[in-house]
């Protein structure tokens, strides 16, 4: 090998050797230099909520990184629909922290980029929300709430109540309803539903019925007129998630009402029906006349849950039979005073059903007792009349006395007979202290 080829070789190693060296030190400078890494931020700048005042780029990428990576980490978004929650995973945003460096601007502040994946939150409300039409929801203003809230990576745990982005036509379905015949229907009534056909239920605030009644100020209802409209409402509600807190019944039921379905309210014993919509929307009550029935129905969002009211564990309960005792009743007779009457008791429960008909759990609401009316019995307590005593007649006057009847003429005077003793029908008693007519006799002879 000459002189010349020896030195080409020797140059060769020398650069290379100095490009090992020196490219640690000089080549990230260098990258920073092309690509404006290097250059600090003014007083002021911000991205997002961060503060990269006087940091360089490189600082404030690695800034933004740590950030992002503990809020979708921490983050809780819960979404909501109605009475129903679900928790949706924050990974469903994607950061773009690069491009929030590389486009802000020096001393003002910027926005911290990020992206929503709309497939996944359709995915998601799919399954979370089977019974919420996807054509009903605005995607996209669901997602460009959670940039925002991504964006100013807000802490602690967010709600995003899918009731505010359904569309006008959703707001208003009827999630409740219920028809009473035209039996409970009266002029009076007829003409208060005309002048109130709708009341508002609000949100989180207690309803009470009398309070309505006298916001109305219509006097001409009366207390049957009112348990009807009460017991139409209490029938609305137990097809809700609506919470009940008071509900009364009396000692009778109603003709006109349906067992277990009974809602008394009376001003004067301050008995009255009180519910409230704990739903985050309000809900409308809707009353009508509908084929000389009337109608009743809840309006409002639709709920995601199914409710329903079922009565269980009825019993009937049989009356006693008392007995009276009185002086006043002849011998051996009796009255029924008061005819006996099957007493009853009932329990309402509210069901509750998933979005696949399956019953999730259940409540129980009422329990509605009616006392039996006992059958009472009145007996005569006086003492039998005295026998008649037999005399001793001489022989032979038998037959004239016979003769001197038949002799005897005929007169218009009654004859007196001791009267038969009736006795009572058969009847089945749980009084102990029950006695019958003959004893009863004999216990008033025993005491005189």
């Amino acid at each position: 090998m000459d002189k010349r080829g020896f030195f080409r070789i020797l140059l060769i190693l020398t650069i290379m050797v100095a490009y090992l060296i020196t490219f640690p030190s000089y080549g990230a400078e260098a990258y920073e230099k092309i690509f404006h890494l290097s250059a600090g931020f003014d007083e002021g700048t911000k991205i997002g909520p961060t503060d990269v005042s006087k940091q360089t780029k490189v600082e404030a990428l690695n800034q933004l990184h740590t950030q992002t990576e503990e809020w979708q980490k921490d983050k809780k978004i819960t979404l909501q629909y109605v009475e129903k929650k679900a928790a949706l995973d924050p990974n469903v945003i994607e950061f773009q922290p690069k491009t929030s460096v590389k486009e802000a601007v020096s001393g003002q502040e910027n926005p911290l980029l990020c992206v929503v994946d709309k497939s996944a939150i359709e995915e998601a409300f799919r399954e979370q929300f089977p019974k919420v039409s996807k054509k009903s929801l605005d995607y996209d203003a669901i997602a460009s709430d959670l940039q925002d809230i991504a964006s100013s990576l807000q802490k602690g745990e967010t709600v995003i109540d899918l009731s505010l982005y359904l569309n006008k036509e959703e707001k208003q379905e009827v999630v409740a309803e219920a028809l009473l015949g035209k039996e409970v229907l009266t002029p009076e009534l007829q003409d208060f539903i005309k002048q109130t056909p709708e009341v508002k239920l609000k949100s989180n605030i207690a309803f009470s019925f009398l309070d309505w009644m006298e916001e109305a100020d219509d006097m001409s209802l009366d207390e049957d007129d009112k348990n009807v409209l009460s017991s139409l409402l209490y029938r609305l509600v137990l097809q809700t998630n609506f919470l009940i807190f008071e509900k009364n019944q009396g000692t009778e039921l109603p003709s006109y009402i349906e067992l277990g379905y009974e809602a008394k309210v009376n001003k004067v014993k301050e008995l009255d029906f009180i519910f409230m919509n704990e739903s985050p929307a309000d809900y409308t009550l809707d009353l009508k006349v509908v084929n000389n029935k009337l109608y009743g129905a809840i309006k409002g969002l639709p709920f995601a849950y199914d409710y329903k009211g079922i009565l269980k564990n009825k019993k009937v309960l049989k009356p006693k039979t008392i007995l009276h005792f009185s002086p006043n009743l002849p011998y051996g007779q009796w009255q029924l005073k008061q005819p006996g009457k099957n007493g009853e008791l009932i329990q309402m429960y509210r069901v509750v059903y998933n979005e696949q008909s399956e019953r999730m759990k259940e409540e129980k609401v009422s329990e509605d007792f009616y006392p039996p009316v006992h059958r009472i019995e009145v007996y005569s307590t006086q003492e039998p009349p005295p026998p008649v005593e037999k005399t001793e007649e001489p022989e032979g006057s038998e037959e004239t006395l016979t003769d001197e009847a038949e002799k005897a003429p005929e007169t218009d005077q009654p004859k007196m007979e001791t009267p038969p003793v009736q006795e009572p029908p058969a009847t089945q008693t749980e009084d102990s202290s029950k006695q019958t007519p003959a004893a009863a006799g004999q216990s008033s002879k025993e005491a005189k």
